[in-house]
């Protein structure tokens, strides 16, 4: 009885197992595949018992799945076969798919799965700048490599941009090797710029599907390209104070400090009158002598090699003074910058009388008085002055 009871269990024990082990194998993928490749793959079918179904194949990336193979296939119990796809990741169908993937097979009741590997748009790219230092307006040569995720050399394009700036330069890569000599543009402003790269592969439609970058911090330097004198007015009064500005700009025309040393000149003068140190952007005056010589003077500011130059109208005026010598005469100098002619009233007490006096610059002209014996005022104008003074 016992000896029944232990058949039995074995007899059950076998009806629970399948009649054979179906098997689905794919073969080995890469570890990556850059959209636009091929996805070959074989995978094998060998049923454990007749079977007509669809054979079908999808690629599942995370939530993403797209059917790559359907096909309905009858086979014999034990056969073999072998089904190979080709697939190319150009379609719009992969547009949604990246990151990490497998192929995913179902036949009759088995499946199966590949090992996983990536799909990517991603290019490696490396860039060479031979020096960070650079001079706006000069040529640097810079050199690169560009391979796809899969291994593969790209044939290509690059594109180098400077951040911030409108400046782009593009190119053919080949055989995953790219160089530019590129030539920096004059009015490149000072400080850190990054330089960047794109390198990148477009389909038949011209249509961008793998890219990649990378980037280079380039320091450019200041350089003066210019300097410019400001004045507050063209014209200057003599016995005035004369004010102007001398201003220094960089390469993108922005202001900067520099020391400037500035020469004046009278009209027709080969040598400066006067010669002065300062700083750009800081206001400088000096004092216009009365008998300073009426017409176009002239400034000169040098700036390391740079000079430039203005200039500015010292206009005519007419001016006397008068002094009370000795109690009994009147003296009448010019202190004007032309010469001196004018009618001048003078009293003397109740007396007066009217002058004609015509004076060159600097030069004075002595009247003696007819004075009463005793305390009187004297009192002389021009059409621009009056003096009064006590005898």
């Amino acid at each position: 009885m016992k000896r029944f009871v232990f058949l039995s269990v074995i007899f059950l024990a076998l009806m629970a197992l399948p009649l054979g082990s179906a098997e689905l194998l794919f073969s080995q993928p890469s570890t990556a595949y850059n959209f636009g490749d091929e996805l070959r793959m074989t995978i094998t079918l060998r049923p454990s018992e007749a079977t007509t179904d669809f054979v079908t194949v999808d690629l599942v990336c995370g939530a993403e799945r797209v059917t790559l193979y359907q096909s309905l296939t009858t086979m014999d119990a034990g056969e073999s076969r072998d089904i190979v796809f080709t697939p190319r990741l150009d379609s719009p169908l992969f547009a949604s798919l990246e990151g990490e993937c497998s192929f995913e097979a179902e036949f009759g009741d088995d499946t199966a799965e590949s090992q996983t590997f990536v799909v990517t748009d991603l290019i490696v790219t490396e860039l060479v700048v031979p020096t960070t230092v650079v001079v706006p307006g000069t040529s640097l040569a810079i050199t690169g490599s560009a391979r796809k995720a899969n291994g593969q050399a790209l044939n290509g394009f690059a594109r180098v941009v400077i951040d911030g700036t409108n400046f782009s330069l593009s190119g053919p890569v080949s055989s995953g090797a790219f160089s530019f000599n590129m030539s920096l543009p004059r009015t490149l402003s000072p400080g850190e710029h990054v330089l960047r790269v794109e390198s990148y592969e477009v389909n038949g439609k011209g249509v961008r599907i793998n890219e990649g970058s990378a980037a280079s911090t380039i320091i450019v330097q200041v350089v003066l390209t210019r300097a410019e004198i400001e004045f507050r007015s063209i014209d200057a009064t003599p016995g005035s104070p004369f004010s102007f500005t001398v201003n220094a700009y960089d390469q993108a025309d922005t202001s900067i400090a520099r020391n400037v040393r500035y020469d004046l000149f009278a009209p027709d003068s080969k040598e400066p009158l006067l010669t002065r140190l300062a700083k750009t952007g800081e206001s400088v005056s000096f004092d216009v002598d009365s008998s300073s010589v009426p017409g176009y003077w002239r400034i000169e500011a040098h700036i390391e090699e740079l000079s430039t130059k203005k200039l500015f109208y010292v206009n005519e005026r007419e001016l006397a003074s008068f002094a009370l010598e000795n109690n009994n005469t009147l003296v009448v100098t010019n202190l004007g910058n032309v010469e001196y002619r004018e009618n001048i009233e003078i009293a003397v007490g109740n007396y007066s009388s009217v002058r004609e006096v015509i004076l060159d610059v600097g030069a004075s002209k002595r009247f003696k008085l007819r004075a009463p014996d005793a305390a009187y005022d004297v009192k002389v104008h021009d059409s621009n002055r009056s003096f009064l003074a006590s005898g």
